[in-house]
């Protein structure tokens, strides 16, 4: 009894901390948007969410399921079961976003991605803030066949529709775009469509898509300043790819003035960030002293470990470095220059990619 009455007691004064005005599952709700998910009043707020839940709330049960699934609960029912409860709730609006639940998360559990799609297409009117979803979820499945046989035709009008109502998944977006870039033979490319859902991409968060919409201008012959411009920002944010490809333009002065010292320290923006692309790059600009000092032990070590990694292109860089007469230093030299960079630069000689 005592314990019983200390544990209510705790939990009245928890709920306490909860503002009267904000429910419990806005306060979650909220919290995990932000990140601020160790606070005792978001505790307090995840308690009174699982009691809704065991008591039958449809919402609730539909949170339980997150809650569960991002670890931020405890409760003897698995997420599954909380999302499963809720979809059989008979509240239409909470059963379909619970199913769209459950079907992300069967889809990155192995050998459960039929299921996903099951669920889906079990949701034939969905609700109008959910259909973006449905639909885009069900195009990417029916045009990469991830949840059972790839039907492209289907999965275009599903993307189609996802898109005209809103859809705003970064990832999904790209990948729509680069189908349009890379279509299957009898189907025209569209770099126009492609530069829209880039686009919308950037808009839905992706930096990568800024990168991918730059490479893209350069491919269809829109201003190079323009693709720079993209590419420059990406890079700025952090993405790798851009970095290279910000290294290159400056290096060939396409959409800037060419400029080899600031093209070697973007490749070696990219390198610490673990780029056998930009190790090949930054090798031969090292090994032909091409924005800076000359160092050819440095070059050819870094033009070993990209080949290492798994980047073909640097054997062939080695390969011109031997007819312009650039000879490779002794094993010794450029192993000392090797272990030299990654010390100064704080990298190890694993995990290139």
């Amino acid at each position: 009894m005592l314990l019983a009455a200390i544990a209510a007691l705790t939990l009245s004064a928890q709920a306490a901390e909860i503002p009267s005005e904000t429910t419990a599952l806005e306060q979650v709700s909220a919290a995990m948007a932000s990140g601020e998910v160790s606070t005792p009043a978001f505790r307090a707020a995840v308690s009174i969410v699982l009691s809704d839940a065991a008591s039958g709330d449809a919402e609730s049960m539909n949170y339980a399921g997150v809650l569960m699934q991002r670890g931020l609960a405890t409760s003897e029912r698995s997420a599954e079961d909380w999302y499963r409860a809720a979809i059989g709730s008979g509240d239409k609006a909470t059963s379909e976003a619970a199913a769209i639940n459950l079907a992300l998360m069967l889809y990155v559990t192995e050998g459960r991605a039929s299921e996903a799609r099951s669920l889906l297409e079990a949701i034939e009117s969905p609700e109008q803030h959910l259909l973006p979803m449905v639909h885009g979820y069900l195009g990417y499945d029916y045009l990469t066949g991830v949840g059972g046989d790839a039907d492209q035709e289907q999965g275009r009008a599903f993307l189609n529709s996802a898109v005209a109502f809103g859809f705003s998944n970064a990832f999904i977006l790209e990948r729509y775009a680069e189908f349009w870039l890379n279509p299957p033979e009898g189907v025209e490319r569209r770099p126009d469509r492609a530069d829209e859902l880039f686009r919308r991409a950037i808009d839905a968060g992706s930096v990568n898509a800024a990168w991918r919409l730059g490479m893209l201008f350069l491919d269809i012959g829109r201003p190079e300043t323009e693709a720079y411009r993209l590419v420059s920002w990406a890079a700025d944010q952090g993405d790798t790819q851009a970095m290279i490809s910000r290294g290159v333009m400056l290096a060939l002065g396409q959409g800037v003035e060419a400029n080899p010292v600031e093209a070697r320290d973007w490749y070696l923006r990219a390198a610490r960030a673990g780029s056998a692309h930009a190790f090949r790059s930054l090798g031969g600009m090292w090994a032909r002293g091409e924005g800076g000092d000359t160092n050819i032990a440095l070059g050819f070590a870094l033009l070993d470990m990209a080949a290492a990694a798994g980047d073909e292109l640097a054997v062939q860089v080695v390969e011109r470095l031997a007819e312009e007469g650039v000879a490779r230093p002794s094993e010794a030299d450029i192993g000392q220059a090797r272990e030299a960079f990654l010390a100064a630069e704080d990298l190890s000689a694993d995990g290139f990619y």
